[in-house]
């Protein structure tokens, strides 16, 4: 799936139980693809995935997205941001990385 021409301009990120796309992956594209300030993206949901990551990157995206400027979308994608404050993410993350 391309979405590069778009990536400036998504507000809604849907993605339910689809082992065919790496969800957090293109998510991460979205949000690195967009301004800090004045983003775009408002809405995130995110299911039944498991991701392998090989450094700790994935954790600044997954602390950028509780800022208070996203929010969650309903079960059925629906944008709600009184019972969903903060973006839904229901999988799995594996992190690789060092210990010393």
């Amino acid at each position: 799936m391309d979405v590069s021409d778009c990536l400036t301009s998504i507000v809604d990120y849907y993605i339910n139980d689809c082992p065919n796309i790496s969800s957090l992956p293109l998510l991460v594209k979205i949000i690195n693809a967009q301004p800090d300030s004045g983003h775009s993206l408002k809405h995130i949901r995110a299911t039944n995935f498991e991701e392998t990551f090989s450094d700790t990157s994935i954790l600044d995206t997954l602390a950028k997205i509780t800022d208070g400027t996203y929010y969650g979308l309903s079960s059925t994608g629906l944008a709600d941001e009184t019972n969903y404050p903060k973006p839904v993410l229901d999988g799995i993350i594996n992190v690789g990385g060092n210990c010393y």
